[in-house]
């Protein structure tokens, strides 16, 4: 990722309720970034023909692609569940070099929105790449600690085993093995981890569900309480553009099936009332799926 540029903070805890269920988002930072890069697939023609609803939030002036790094918290029967940690700071990275040694007010943020640390129960991790698991630990006292004292941290087990063997991204493969190191390998000598495999229920009403492709345990986060539906995406799609066409991608370790993954989350969600809340979309970082001229497009409220 090193065509992006230098990370810009920005602070917004956006809230929404879904049931009973209150979700947050903590912003780490936001980016632009050339849709080139994100998505090489995409011409400026297909940006040009979804501008009028990719601008103001997910494309800026000049057509780059608009992204944010953020966490959600969800609140639910009296737990607190952080979902997806960020890039986090004083990492080492070599492909990712404009993601290393951060120094973000992440944890003040969280704790502004009225999350400190040791108030989360649950830190729920949709996949294990460096931009979701980098705050599941701090460096303190020359070594790296979980920065949840008091929380389990949910694993998927296929994923973990995975990166731990190396996975077959060569280029990456250096900064994986770090974030192993820096990100996972502590919270487990803690013993805080819960490992899952296939579908895990995190909280009554809260499920991951299987979604691999992106990664070999990349998972939808639903969540369903009182008649509503919500998903946080993690990276099934990193933009909103990437609803227009399912071929549009970026970095999967096995394209075919992240792609099966992007349609059928089109078919879960295309046309109905369950709010998409995406992991890396900037502006209000969530809507609603629907149809419109015989495309799909990212809307504010529900169909």
């Amino acid at each position: 990722m090193t065509e992006l540029s230098t990370a810009i903070p920005k602070s917004t805890h956006d809230t929404w309720t879904v049931g009973d269920v209150r979700v947050t988002r903590v912003v780490e930072q936001v980016m632009p970034l050339a849709m080139s890069f994100l998505l090489p697939q995409v011409t400026t023609a297909d940006v040009a023909a979804n501008e009028h609803w990719l601008r103001p939030d997910y494309i800026d002036d000049d057509g780059a692609a608009t992204l944010s790094s953020h966490s959600y918290v969800l609140e639910t029967g009296g737990l607190r569940i952080l979902v997806d940690t960020g890039f986090g700071n004083d990492k080492e990275r070599t492909y990712y070099s404009t993601m290393a040694h951060l120094n973000l007010p992440y944890l003040e943020e969280l704790a502004s929105a009225g999350f400190p640390p040791e108030s989360i129960d649950i830190v729920a991790c949709t996949h294990l790449h460096l931009d979701h698991v980098g705050w599941n630990t701090v460096f303190r006292d020359g070594v790296w600690k979980p920065t949840f004292p008091n929380a389990r941290y949910i694993l998927n087990k296929d994923e973990y085993d995975f990166w731990t063997r190396g996975g077959p991204e060569p280029s990456m493969e250096a900064d994986q093995a770090r974030v192993v190191a820096d990100s996972l390998a502590p919270v487990v000598q803690a013993g805080q981890v819960d490992f899952f495999t296939g579908r895990h229920e995190v909280a009554p009403g809260i499920m991951f569900e299987p979604f691999p492709g992106h990664s070999p345990g990349n998972s939808l986060l639903t969540i369903s309480s009182q008649g509503e539906e919500a998903v946080i995406i993690g990276d099934i799609w990193h933009h909103p553009l990437e609803i227009v066409n399912s071929e549009w991608a970026y970095s999967d370790v096995d394209p075919d099936l992240a792609q099966k993954a992007r349609e059928d989350l089109l078919e879960l969600v295309l046309d109905k009332p369950i709010l998409v809340l995406g992991t890396h979309w900037a502006g209000t970082s969530a809507g609603y799926v629907v149809t419109e001229n015989g495309s799909p497009r990212v809307v504010s409220k529900q169909p």
